[in-house]
C-alpha cells in the first residue's frame, strides 16, 4: 500500500492493529523535514490501553513488526508524509495474541 498523509491525516485509534496479517513492514518515503507531526507510534508493551512510544525514521528507513502490535500515526500538521506499507499473510486471518 502507498500511503499519503495530508494535513490532518492520521491513524488515530490508539488500539489500531493490522487485522489478520502476520507481519507488517512500513518504509518512510518522505524526508522528515518535509512534514510536521505524523509520528509513528508503537505499543510500549503490555496490555491493551498501555502507552505508545514514537519510532523516528529517516527517509528510506523501515520497521518490520508483528501486525498485532498496537500502532498508530499522530495527525499531520504541515507538509506531506508518504510511506509504503506491506502486510505479510500466511493463510487465513491471524487471531493470535490480539491484546499485545
Amino acid at each position: 500500500e502507498y500511503h499519503v498523509y495530508g494535513v490532518g491525516g492520521s491513524v488515530s485509534d490508539p488500539e489500531h492493529r493490522d487485522a489478520g496479517s502476520l507481519l507488517t513492514l512500513t518504509v518512510l518515503l518522505s524526508p522528515p523535514e518535509d512534514y510536521s507531526g505524523a509520528e509513528l507510534l508503537f505499543s510500549a508493551g503490555g496490555e491493551a490501553g498501555g502507552g505508545l512510544e514514537p519510532l523516528r525514521l529517516r527517509r528510506g528507513d523501515g520497521a518490520l513488526f508483528p501486525s498485532e502490535k498496537r500502532h498508530n500515526v499522530t495527525p499531520l500538521t504541515a507538509g506531506c508524509r508518504r510511506s509504503f506499507v506491506l502486510e505479510f499473510w500466511a493463510g487465513g486471518a491471524n487471531v493470535y495474541n490480539r491484546h499485545r
